[in-house]
């Protein structure tokens, strides 16, 4: 079962900026390292300009950061999680698409592998698939260093060629093809012939001493024999060992010596000869090497979309995440969970997570209730409201970069998402500056998702209400759709002038324990009671402060039976539909 490359039209050299190969880019483009980190600067700069094409605030850019450091955490490889890093966000339906099937393709790769019994010892080996560059002053060319760098790669491939489930996910004969190739490159080297002849005069020397009886025969086979020998471990050609048979026999004396000038000559002409052969077989495996190295590559690719693959899989495994339809006019999910709780219940082992199923504007799969582009979120505090607004954000960015999500069924419209969360709000401090972040978003007639968190804070609630109001009023006539968590839905509603939605979030009372009881499932066309009586009443019972208790029993007195507070009529003649 193949795994697609990166892409299929950006050059290698991205490729390999994308996985955090500085080094390698650098040999390859024979630029210095701080060249390429400009390069990586400008590749970065490129993938934020992408992003923010879509993922439009801070807030949102945050989210987004922190779905990857999930998958981050995940992945083996450092070069897995430099990808991951460098994921962007699309709202092209056909780069989805590929993404989508990527993904299945890999998740039913990891299956295979699970089944196998073989998935944690290649995870195990996949922590080790990285490159390793060292400080080596030696004379490698750009393209042997390049590929020592990846000499411990290659030892893990060759590891991985062993496991069945993964037969047919690369060449692994090409990977055992280098290694034969860099094998061949450490053995080269000039030998010392003249340390050679010297360290042969000694042996011949020592052999003598040890005669008892020498006579010319036999001086002549001691000599002869060490010739022979010294010619076989240099590798001297007939010329060559003639010229050193010459400089011994020339003439005979003790302690025995070979004659100096013959053989200055004879390590100059061996000397050149070597030093060219050498040369020679550089430059064939250097050949060899840099026509290999593209396939190569290729294969490194396919092992890092592996670990990318099992990554996702497992991830969606544990999750839950189920990949999400493709719509044109809205967002919504059925059965969905907030990633983050999930994953905070998963690793500390807390109560479950709530599903909830819900949806903004127009869901052909999903049809739970009137289809409104813009949805104001009322209800309980700390009922649910703020996870709900994260959640439908999450799963959005998900879909845009191309992973599964929490949720059993989910439709998702690509588009912008601008996301102002109620601690940016607070950060931001003045009605001024978040009215300079907001209404030009509204006044952009471009389609996008908005999502914020209780505008409110910012005011004081009777001018927030009609503020709100006008903002939604401008939102309803657009092709946007819009989610509004708030308090403030009696003040607003009256100024609301079309048709929207008014869902809310219930609390039932307080447990045992005397914490909130809240459905944090929205009552669709339904105003969310704030419940403030409830909340005084669960801090009323968990203080020891007799006086504390006392002040929060006359908070209590002083709201009565009034209903008012909990529950505003949600029926506007100049909301209903005609």
């Amino acid at each position: 079962m193949s795994l697609h490359q990166f892409s299929s039209s950006t050059p290698d050299v991205v490729d390999m900026l994308m996985i955090g190969d500085l080094n390698g880019a650098s040999l390859l483009l024979g630029l210095t390292v701080d060249e390429v980190r400009r390069k990586e600067k400008e590749l970065h700069l490129k993938i934020r300009r992408q992003e923010r094409r879509v993922i439009k605030t801070s807030d949102a850019r945050k989210i987004k950061q922190d779905i990857l450091s999930i998958f981050i955490e995940e992945a083996c490889s450092p070069l897995t999680k430099s990808l991951f890093m460098a994921l962007t966000p699309s709202m092209d339906r056909s780069e989805l698409t590929f993404r989508f099937d990527s993904y299945v393709e890999g998740r039913m790769l990891y299956e295979l592998i699970k089944e196998s019994g073989e998935l944690e010892d290649i995870r195990k080996n996949l922590r080790e698939f990285y490159f390793e560059y060292t400080d080596d002053k030696g004379v490698h060319s750009p393209i042997v260093k390049y590929m020592l760098a990846r000499r411990r790669i290659l030892r893990v491939i060759d590891v991985l060629s062993s496991y069945h489930s993964i037969k047919d996910v690369a060449d692994f004969k090409l990977a055992k093809s280098v290694t034969s190739i860099l094998m061949e490159l450490e053995k080269l080297e000039l030998k010392d012939i003249s340390s050679a002849i010297f360290d042969a005069e000694l042996l011949i020397n020592d052999e003598i001493k040890k005669q008892k009886r020498l006579d010319e025969a036999r001086l002549r086979s001691i000599i002869e024999d060490t010739i022979s020998r010294l010619s076989g471990e240099l590798q001297m050609n007939a010329e060559e060992e003639t010229m050193l048979r010459s400089a011994a026999f020339g003439s005979f004396s003790l302690p025995f010596e070979f004659d100096k000038a013959a053989i200055r000559k004879l390590v100059s002409e061996y000397s050149r000869r070597q030093q060219a052969s050498y040369e020679r077989s550089i430059k064939e495996l250097e050949g060899m090497l840099k026509q290999s190295a593209p396939q190569l590559d290729e294969v490194i690719k396919k092992f890092i979309l592996l670990d990318k693959s099992l990554t996702i899989a497992i991830i969606a495994e544990r999750y839950g995440l189920k990949v999400p339809v493709l719509g044109n006019d809205g967002i919504g999910f059925i059965n969905g969970k907030n990633f983050f709780l999930l994953k905070d219940s998963l690793s500390d082992n807390k109560k479950e997570v709530q599903a909830i199923t819900y949806s903004i504007g127009k869901t052909k799969m999903l049809k739970m209730t009137q289809s409104r582009n813009v949805v104001m979120l009322t209800g309980a505090n700390s009922g649910g409201k703020t996870t709900l607004l994260t959640t439908v954000a999450t799963i959005h960015i998900m879909c845009l970069l191309g992973f599964p999500v929490p949720c059993e069924r989910a439709e998702v419209t690509p588009m912008p998402i601008y996301l102002f969360r109620r601690r940016v709000t607070k950060k931001i401090g003045s009605l001024e500056h978040a009215l300079r972040s907001l209404i030009p978003v509204f006044s952009d007639s471009r389609r996008k998702i908005v999502l914020m968190d209780e505008f409110e804070a910012l005011t004081e609630p009777g001018a927030a209400g009609k503020i709100l109001a006008t903002i939604i009023n401008k939102a309803v006539t657009s092709s946007s759709i819009v989610l509004l968590v708030t308090h403030l839905a009696k003040e607003t509603l009256p100024y609301v002038k079309l048709p929207i939605r008014v869902d809310g979030i219930e609390a039932k009372g307080l447990d045992s324990k005397g914490e909130l009881l809240v459905d944090r499932q929205p009552i669709f066309n339904h105003i969310g009671s704030s419940t403030p009586k409830l909340v005084i009443m669960k801090l009323s019972k968990t203080t020891r402060n007799k006086k504390v208790r006392f002040l929060y029993e006359e908070l209590l007195a002083s709201l009565g039976e009034d209903k008012t507070s909990l529950q505003a009529p949600i029926s506007f003649p100049w909301l209903e539909e005609h």
